[in-house]
């Protein structure tokens, strides 16, 4: 597009096209919440370690344009493994249509 940006929902349905139904998205927090504005994710897999850097750390997600409570994302805690001193949490995405409906 014209921010050089991919168009992410086309990106995924010509990935589908080609038979490719299950992706594995990895990145930073842009990526992510692009992901999870569209709606073009089943599971989120939230990987916490043992330790804490506060502030002076990434953030996670980006703006999700969240204006009140009801806006959140709803997500379904289906299952923890851990992993030493750290945490792996899945998560179920909303159902929704792809695009974000």
């Amino acid at each position: 597009n014209d921010a050089e940006q991919i168009d992410l929902t086309l990106a995924m349905q010509e990935l589908c096209k080609r038979g490719l139904t299950r992706v594995l998205i990895e990145g930073g927090a842009g990526l992510m919440t692009s992901f999870m504005k569209l709606g073009l994710y089943d599971n989120l897999y939230w990987f916490k370690a043992g330790s804490v850097i506060g502030a002076d750390g990434l953030s996670a997600a980006q703006a999700l344009g969240v204006k009140n409570m009801d806006e959140k994302i709803h997500l379904t805690h289906s299952e923890q493994i851990i992993l030493g001193a750290d945490v792996l949490d899945i998560y179920t995405a909303p159902r929704h249509s792809v695009g974000g409906a």
